[in-house]
Order: structure tokens, then C-alpha cells, then sequence
């Protein structure tokens, strides 16, 4: 009898981590990976360093497949917020060319149940054909997607899409303007701006309450300083916060000002660092700017709004695709996961990492 062949997917050096999410009281830590694996931690195990930190697991991105006959390739968790007391995920199957959002109440998860709360698939009409990124307006409980090609009555489109929460329908019309597919949305809620980026190499702002809902339009391909021509135009990840809009990809890393409309601060990375994935303003600390990817050494860094440098951070990822952080009263974490099993913690000090846990 021939030998069964490997699952390599199921092998820590191939678990890539692509999304996370604390519980607004930073108790617990969601953690999804590219082949549809949830895993549930409980955060104060972690501080502690007691065993066993991990509390659930199962395949989140089969939820909707249960009982029908289930393909190997199960989909990719490519985001996830948490919005109140509910984690909302969005999964892509490249396979099918089919999305979904799934939503599981927190209480069931700590509570070892995989129960859906609620979803919204393909077949709606509400999706693009890949849902990379969501976020969430925690006062008004909107949900904003982005992701491949969309369908509308004018057409098929590159666009953001707003839906309710309670309803799950579209509470306007869907905001056109990128011509390619999107990899980041984010909403501010100081402004109420939602900040978009795409392979076209574009960031648009949009206040979607306006007629003219697209409020700035940012090309930083056009910047000679950040040209990286092997690695083309496209960006690939957008974080606002305010005035204040930090953005990556193909070119390097910047730092605008939505008032000038120009970046103020282009972060001094070692030449050798290649495609930027995570830009990320982190809001409740000292307005830090983090930057991961494709670095040599696995290295994250840290700047501040004004481009000074406050930390090389090493982590145990060859490229890194995700970094979450939670600020509570007593305790502050920060999660650093990517192309590892091992998920990178800065429990103490976000200038470093001293702690990390493994992805089953």
C-alpha cells in the first residue's frame, strides 16, 4: 500500500495566520488561519503564562458546509472584528470563487460552542467575489466590505459595501471609484471617513452620508521616493486615525496628512525590506505607527507620526500579515501573527516581544 500523502497545510512551517481579534474587555483573543481554522485563547492565561492558553478550536470557514459534502480546501479567514459582543468573520474560497460573512456571539465561543449567530453568503448579491477586509462602526453597527468584483444594477464594480448588522442589507449604495481589487478598508469614527486600498494604487477617502462620497483621492505610486518598481503600484493595507493616514504595499511605507493630501513622513526602512502588508496606526497608545511584511529577519517596526523610529520588533514570522492590540485598565497586548504557527506577543513593553503561543 502506497504511503498516505502529507496534509503540508497542517504543518506548523506551513500555517500562515491571516486575521485576529481581542473582545472589547481584551479577555480573549480570536485567531483565524488561510485554511478556515478558528482558535479561541483566553488572554489572562497568557499573562500569566499558565497552561493550557488555548480554550476552542474548529473550522470556521465550513460552518455554512455542514452536512453537504465538504471540498479539502475549506476557504480563508481574511478578516475579522468584533462588534460588541459579536466576531464577525470574512472568509474567501479562491477555489469557488465564492465568499462569505460569518458572525459568532463571543458568549458561545468561550463557552466551547460553534454555533452560527448569523451570516451573509454569495448568493445574497451583497458580496465581491472575495471578501479581503471589514470593519465595523461600533456606534451606528455598520459593516463595511471590500474585496474582488462586485455586481449592482450598473454593473460589476470595485466598491465598498455598507450593510446594517441587525438587517444585513445595504444601507446605501455601494462607493465606486477603485478600478481594481481592494485589500483594506478602515473606518474612523472621530470623522466618520472610511479609508479604502487597492491594486490600482489608490487610497480614497469616502463619507458615505454625502452625495460626493469620495473626499480625497491619494496616489502614492506618483512619489518617486516611494518607487519600488519591482514590486509595481498596488498597497495593501490603509489604517486613518483622524487627520493622520498611514498606507503600504508595492511602494514604501508613508505617512500622510489628509490636509496637505501629500505624505509628511516616509518611515526610514532598510533598503532590503520588500512588500509592505500591515500599516497600521495603533489608536490608545502613544499614535504609533506599525509596519510589517516582507522584511528580512522577520523584524516589525515601529514609528511615530513624525517618523521617528521606536522600535525593531523580532518576531518568529518569515512575512507578516496581521497585528492586533488590545488596552485595558491593568494590562495592555499586542498580536503579531504571519507566515508561522507561532504568534508573536508583546505583553509588556510594544517594543519588544517577550512572549508567544502556538496556532493548533
Amino acid at each position: 500500500m502506497s504511503p498516505k500523502p502529507a496534509n503540508y497545510s497542517a504543518l506548523p512551517a506551513y500555517t500562515t495566520i491571516t486575521a485576529q481579534s481581542f473582545t472589547k474587555d481584551g479577555l480573549y483573543l480570536a485567531v483565524g488561519n488561510d485554511q478556515g481554522r478558528l482558535a479561541i485563547y483566553k488572554v489572562m492565561q497568557i499573562l500569566e503564562k499558565n497552561q493550557p492558553t488555548l480554550i476552542f478550536q474548529f473550522e470556521a470557514a465550513s460552518i455554512l458546509d455542514q452536512g453537504v459534502n465538504q471540498t479539502r480546501f475549506k476557504g480563508c479567514i481574511n478578516s475579522m472584528k468584533t462588534l460588541k459582543e459579536t466576531l464577525i468573520l470574512a472568509i474567501s474560497r479562491p477555489a469557488s470563487n465564492e465568499a462569505a460573512i460569518v458572525a459568532f456571539h463571543w458568549k458561545d465561543l468561550i463557552q466551547q460552542k460553534s454555533k452560527l449567530a448569523w451570516n451573509i453568503e454569495s448568493s445574497s448579491g451583497l458580496l465581491p467575489t472575495d471578501v479581503n477586509s471589514i470593519d465595523v462602526d461600533e456606534i451606528d453597527e455598520k459593516l463595511f466590505i471590500v474585496g474582488g468584483v462586485g455586481a449592482s444594477e450598473m454593473g460589476k464594480d470595485h466598491a465598498v459595501r455598507i450593510l446594517d448588522v441587525e438587517t444585513r442589507m445595504e444601507t446605501s449604495k455601494p462607493l465606486k471609484g477603485h478600478c481594481g481589487y481592494l485589500h483594506g478598508v478602515q473606518f474612523c469614527p472621530l470623522n466618520k471617513t472610511i479609508a479604502t486600498c487597492s491594486e490600482d494604487g489608490t487610497i480614497r477617502t469616502w463619507d458615505h452620508r454625502i452625495k460626493q462620497s469620495c473626499t480625497a483621492l491619494l496616489e502614492p505610486f506618483k512619489n518617486e521616493k516611494l518607487h519600488q518598481p519591482k514590486l509595481g503600484k498596488w498597497l495593501g493595507d490603509v489604517s486613518i486615525n483622524g487627520d493622520w493616514l498611514v498606507t503600504g504595499g508595492g511602494p514604501k511605507p508613508s505617512i500622510w496628512h489628509l490636509r496637505a493630501l501629500a505624505p509628511t513622513v516616509i518611515p526610514d526602512l532598510p533598503e532590503n525590506c520588500s512588500a509592505t502588508f500591515v500599516a497600521q496606526i495603533i489608536k490608545n497608545s502613544d499614535e504609533r505607527v506599525v509596519l510589517g511584511g516582507q522584511y528580512p529577519g522577520g523584524l516589525m517596526y515601529h514609528f511615530g507620526l513624525n517618523g521617528d523610529l521606536k522600535a525593531e520588533v523580532k518576531t518568529s514570522s518569515s512575512c507578516i500579515y496581521t497585528v492586533e492590540a488590545t488596552f485595558q485598565d491593568d494590562f495592555k497586548l499586542m498580536s503579531v501573527g504571519g507566515a508561522n504557527s507561532k504568534i508573536d506577543l508583546c505583553t509588556h513593553n510594544f517594543s519588544y516581544a517577550d512572549d508567544y503561543i502556538n496556532f493548533p
